[in-house]
């Protein structure tokens, strides 16, 4: 029965590497939670409660901005650890995703794709262990 399970190593994430948008390999990388996750569970409520406040705004502009904020942060919200110097904060993780929309779609594409999270460690992704970081004791401090 447990080869079925995917909640575990979803919530261990993937280190996904960044490309510059010349396709320029970089040092840094993203550590990824999978839809499987706790995290994206409870970002999914949150994230479908808010889409029902969004969708009362009359105005059809102001209401797909919020409705892509909303998407925004609820994908921000599976990033677990990055390679930044900046802390990870869901205000800083949906600034990256706001002003590098490449990025954004590039993790919502891995975040659904359950193989990923199985394939053999591979050394330019998910192989060596991420720095450490306070990024989960500051989500745990959130909850």
């Amino acid at each position: 029965m447990e080869e079925f399970f995917t909640r575990q190593k979803s919530n261990e994430g993937i280190r996904f590497p960044l490309f510059l948008p010349d396709g320029s390999p970089t040092e840094h990388w993203l550590l990824v939670l999978g839809i499987d996750s706790d995290a994206f569970k409870e970002a999914e409520i949150v994230a479908k409660r808010a889409m029902i406040e969004a969708s009362k705004i009359d105005d059809d502009k102001a209401r797909l901005k919020e409705i892509r904020q909303i998407e925004i942060r609820w994908v921000a919200s599976l990033i677990a650890d990055w390679s930044f110097d900046l802390e990870l904060t869901q205000e800083s993780a949906v600034k990256l995703f706001t002003e590098a929309p490449q990025i954004y779609s590039e993790v919502d594409k891995i975040i659904s794709d359950r193989r990923l999270y199985y394939q053999k460690k591979q050394k330019s992704s998910a192989s060596t262990s991420p720095r450490k970081s306070n990024s989960k004791k500051r989500r745990q401090a959130q909850k």
